[in-house]
């Protein structure tokens, strides 16, 4: 629980970090951009971003470049945000770093599937070195999975991933590994919630948790079952253990045979009413269409200071998304409209 204090100031900040947010005419002009350097400009010129960028040569930019100064200023968002939080657990800092571990992880894994992990030297975020006790350098270096478990020494990813390493002829699950490792984050989150919040500080964020968690599974299910036309043991399989739907919801979904009958399904449920309100091109842009209009409303609304500020941080994620968004599109001459349609407001 924070101090009324540190309550009041991070209401404060995190809604003036709001307030700074990129406008439509922002991203109009974005939109407008031709090419790489003129975005960078725009963002270093016009934009909250100008100080994160301000040592930036535009003219001279490299794609992953910028995109690494502006994952770095989310992340010292997070940082300056989690300063506040009097908790004596301080279980939403622990869950930003950890959060971000998994995410480095998960990176590693993808690059190595592919054959291409010597490239993550060139991603690691140098930035978030002295926050973590994992050893980001190595990660480029692996050959296997065990030398990466090696690397993560006695951790609990460690743990997780040994146990999914193909055996055999097996071959190499990486979207069951971010699962397995995502859903030992919400275990860590979901339990220091209920030990260290109370009354309507609780309530809101096991809503807002449990809505996110409920948008990643229905769009899991929609892909993997519609699109991929997996099983439905190994859907199931893939789905959070979290969330406000019910067994009977969850089941009804995975019997779905088509689009239709999956969104005639969510009809009755708060997932059908939001998505009513929610704009979007594609599947994936669905869950962040979903969460934006949760945080939105936890932004303007919530009197809690932990919810305010989890809200913001997701909002600054989808801000980011579709500032990288942006910067592939113009990066491979898309139109204006094509652009504007990678984007989640």
């Amino acid at each position: 629980m924070l101090s009324s204090m540190s309550s009041n100031a991070i209401l404060a900040k995190a809604r003036t970090m709001y307030g700074r947010r990129l406008t439509d005419k922002d991203y109009e002009d974005l939109l407008a951009c031709k090419t790489v350097p003129e975005v960078a400009s725009y963002l270093k010129s016009q934009t909250v971003y100008s100080e994160i960028l301000s040592g930036l040569n535009e003219n001279e930019v490299h794609r992953g470049q910028l995109e690494i100064l502006l994952r770095k200023k989310i992340f010292f968002e997070k940082v300056s945000l989690a300063r506040f939080d009097m908790n004596s657990e301080k279980f939403l800092s622990v869950y930003f770093i950890n959060r971000m571990e998994v995410e480095q992880i998960m990176r590693c894994i993808s690059l190595f599937s592919i054959g291409r992990v010597s490239e993550y030297a060139y991603e690691m975020p140098i930035f978030f070195d002295k926050h973590t006790n994992l050893n980001l350098k190595a990660f480029s270096e692996i050959t296997s999975l065990e030398e990466l478990c090696d690397i993560l020494g006695n951790t609990k990813y460690s743990k997780i991933i040994r146990q999914l390493i193909p055996q055999g002829d097996e071959h190499l699950d990486v979207p069951k590994i971010e699962t397995a490792l995502y859903t030992y984050l919400f275990d860590q989150l979901f339990e220091s919630i209920n030990k260290n919040t109370r009354g309507s500080e609780k309530k809101e964020l096991l809503s807002l948790l449990n809505a996110i968690i409920d948008f990643r599974n229905f769009v899991r299910i929609s892909r993997l079952k519609l699109s991929y036309h997996a099983s439905e043991e190994y859907v199931r399989s893939m789905l959070f253990p979290y969330g406000r739907l019910s067994k009977a919801q969850i089941n009804s979904m995975l019997q779905c045979e088509s689009s239709n009958e999956l969104m005639n399904n969510l009809k009755g449920t708060y997932i059908g009413k939001s998505l009513s309100r929610a704009e979007y091109s594609t599947q994936s842009q669905m869950v962040i269409a979903l969460n934006a209009i949760y945080c939105k409303k936890n932004i303007r609304l919530s009197v809690n200071a932990s919810v305010v500020m989890l809200s913001y941080i997701f909002l600054s994620e989808i801000e980011l998304s579709n500032i990288i968004n942006l910067i592939e599109g113009t990066r491979y001459g898309m139109s204006e409209e094509e652009k504007s349609r990678l984007l989640v407001r």
